[in-house]
This record gives C-alpha cells, sequence and structure tokens, in this order.
C-alpha cells in the first residue's frame, strides 16, 4: 500500500472548502482507566476527555447496531421480559421502553461513555513514539459508528497513524494528514505491519 508524502504548503487554505457542520455537535465522554496523572501537585488525576460528533445533514449516518455491547442481564432474565405483557414503561415526561422488544437487536445501546484505555503496544510500541497517542479502542468505536464498511475515513491531524491504521483494519479506506515528517514514517511502518487487507489511500505532510 503506497502512502506517499505530499507537500500541502497552506493547510488552512487546504481545508477551507470542507463541509460546515449543521447538525447538532453529539458528545461522548471518553473515560481513560490508566489516565497519567498530572504534574501540578496531589490532586486527583484527569481521566476522561470530551469527544465532539460534528456533522452536516438532518441525519447522519451512525450505525448503532456496530457497536452494541453484550446484555447484562441472563438469558432467562431476557426471555421473561420478552414475554411481559405489560412491557411498556413510560414516566409522565413520555420518556420510556417497551421491555418486550428491548432485546431484539443483539446488543445493548453503549451509551455515551466510552471507556478506551491505552494498550501496552500503543505506550511502547512504534505508537509510543507521538507525545499523544490516541486509545485504538477510541478510534475503533467512531469508525464502526459513523462510517459504513468500504467508506472513507481521513484523519486531518493523523499523528503516528492510528485511525488510519483502525480503519483499515476494520473494512474502511483511510487517509491521513500529518504536519511531522517523523510522525508521517511512524504512521507508514505502523501501516505497513498491521495485519489489514491493503487498501488505496495516502497519508499526507501538511506543512
Amino acid at each position: 500500500m503506497a502512502f506517499d508524502i505530499t507537500i500541502v504548503a497552506d493547510q488552512e487554505a487546504f481545508f477551507a472548502d470542507a463541509a460546515t457542520p449543521t447538525h447538532p455537535p453529539h458528545r461522548w465522554i471518553q473515560a481513560k482507566p490508566n489516565a497519567v496523572p498530572g504534574r501540578f501537585g496531589p490532586r486527583t488525576k484527569d481521566s476522561f476527555e470530551y469527544v465532539y460528533h460534528f456533522a452536516k445533514g438532518a441525519q447522519p449516518y451512525f450505525d448503532l447496531d456496530a457497536v452494541r455491547v453484550p446484555y447484562r442481564a441472563s438469558e432467562a432474565e431476557i426471555e421473561r421480559r420478552r414475554r411481559d405483557r405489560n412491557g411498556r414503561r413510560n414516566t409522565e415526561a413520555g420518556f420510556g421502553r417497551d421491555r418486550r422488544n428491548t432485546y431484539d437487536k443483539g446488543g445493548a445501546d453503549p451509551g455515551n461513555v466510552i471507556e478506551a484505555c491505552q494498550n501496552y503496544n500503543q505506550h511502547w510500541g512504534l505508537a509510543g513514539q507521538h507525545t499523544a497517542v490516541m486509545p485504538e479502542g477510541l478510534a475503533e468505536f467512531f469508525v464502526r459508528a459513523i462510517c459504513p464498511s468500504g467508506g472513507l475515513v481521513v484523519d486531518p491531524f493523523a499523528g503516528s497513524g492510528t485511525t488510519v491504521v483502525v480503519a483499515r483494519r476494520h473494512g474502511r479506506r483511510a487517509s491521513g494528514f500529518e504536519l511531522h515528517r517523523e510522525y508521517v514514517e511512524v504512521a507508514r511502518d505502523r501501516i505497513a505491519n498491521d495485519d489489514a487487507e491493503p487498501e488505496s489511500g495516502e497519508l499526507r505532510l501538511a506543512i
């Protein structure tokens, strides 16, 4: 797979014609179980970050089924609720659900808190050469949820290539842009060493 470096002299102009988000942004919280302690004295460490999804259009693509998590209820409890003739549970405010249909999706809605920690290979492998490595689990959630299989994922701040690697691993086409040549080389090595099938794409050095 050829990820050629292309010099982009004016990064702001390069992205100037990008679509302006028109759909209200959705917000997630990334929980970081193994966050690194801060350097500002004896205080608790920051163990979460906000993640925003900006999209254009009234109904942006989102595949909830692709990111569902296993049900916590036992098989016996699931079957009991399916037979519940009074399954609808509504509040006065209008919120509620039909418990009889809750377990027909193959998994539960994961909610908007994503637990994604750094793994050993990301700390000490090729990706660890970057100063702020994004967890592969965080990239995987959004690749699977907001890009259909075979779709194109573009990371304008590619860093050490986490998003590109994860996207290719899950059957998406992927491209990236990065300002620092040393990180471009790291990303190309990660892409070459990953087990995804070769796909067309580019990783560009933008300066």
